[in-house]
């Protein structure tokens, strides 16, 4: 499961540490090193009504993943009470088409370095997720 925490309207700092953005393709995988204080960010398409799905593999550093909206409002923060390890699951139900933005940045400010791998589930795969995640709570 995850944890959301909603803050509509509130706005959000443009560019990562790094100053570079990079695309999240649906399939795609991406390794980072991050370390206490910083984020890193990345942009994906999504069309009103798309589901998408990112998957954040904590690999020893707690990290926060913001959404932000193609208006460029927070819509939601992910972060599960899973320490250094383990996933940040986001879930993005797009209620405009464009560009939404994901920022991972480390918990504590003061972490160690570590490293995480940030996947975009293919479409499929996302969809089934969705269905299997329905069915395990309408079963309960």
């Amino acid at each position: 499961m995850f944890s959301i925490g909603l803050m509509h309207g509130a706005t959000t700092p443009g560019l990562s540490q790094m100053g570079q953005i990079r695309w999240l393709e649906e399939g795609e995988t991406i390794e980072r090193e991050l370390s206490g204080g910083e984020s890193h960010s990345y942009q994906l398409k999504v069309t009103t009504g798309q589901y998408a799905c990112v998957i954040v593999e904590q690999r020893g550093i707690d990290v926060v993943v913001n959404v932000i909206g193609p208006d460029g409002k927070l819509i939601t923060t992910v972060d599960n009470p899973n320490g250094s390890q383990g996933a940040e699951t986001v879930h993005i139900i797009a209620e405009a088409t464009g560009i939404y933005r994901l920022e991972v940045s480390s918990f504590e400010k003061l972490a160690r370095p570590g490293s995480y791998q940030a996947i975009r589930m293919p479409f499929a795969l996302s969809m089934a997720s969705v269905l299997v995640s329905g069915w395990l709570v309408a079963g309960r």
